[in-house]
């Protein structure tokens, strides 16, 4: 069986399967923590599978690659990705997108404008309370948690393969 290699030499960076296969590596890891602090009664299972929820979607839909309109991430979106050329055109790719606290906020912050606008539109045409809830702490917290550690991963993986190429 031919030896499969993780990065490629030629790439500058790690290629997007890289990026979600080491994502997903991780999704089992924290699924599996999650799975014994929901069965000792640490955290509830409800927190446990928003933050999982949450990760596939930051996994899948939120990467720190939606600043290139040839990215899967991007194209994941299908029609919708013309509410991401905004954004694409505010960051370039490898700055913003990618630093470690700003880069999810920015993605998170942008879907956040988007749904709000649209909900505040729902209630004016409808005329009423759009009835939204904040989620309780532990809620948001493992949303938030779930948002960032995907974009996280993919931040890391870029800089340790910079620095690895940089020593060669």
């Amino acid at each position: 069986m031919p030896e499969t290699k993780v990065f490629s030499i030629v790439s500058d960076m790690p290629s997007g399967k890289v990026h979600l296969r080491l994502e997903l590596l991780l999704l089992g890891a924290w699924g599996a923590l999650a799975a014994y602090l929901v069965q000792r009664g640490r955290i509830p299972w409800t927190a446990a599978a928003a933050f999982g929820a949450s990760y596939v979607v930051s996994m899948l839909l939120l990467s720190p690659d939606l600043d290139l309109a040839s990215s899967r991430p991007f194209k994941r979106w299908g029609p919708l990705r013309i509410l991401w050329w905004p954004y694409a055109a505010a960051f370039r790719h490898r700055r913003l997108s990618h630093h470690w606290f700003f880069g999810p906020l920015t993605r998170v912050g942008y879907v956040l404008a988007w749904v709000i606008a649209v909900v505040l539109a729902v209630a004016w045409i409808r005329r009423r309370d759009p009835g939204l809830r904040l989620p309780s702490g532990a809620m948001l917290a493992a949303i938030s948690l779930g948002l960032y550690v995907p974009n996280a991963t993919h931040i890391a993986a870029d800089a340790i393969w910079s620095l690895r190429k940089r020593h060669r």
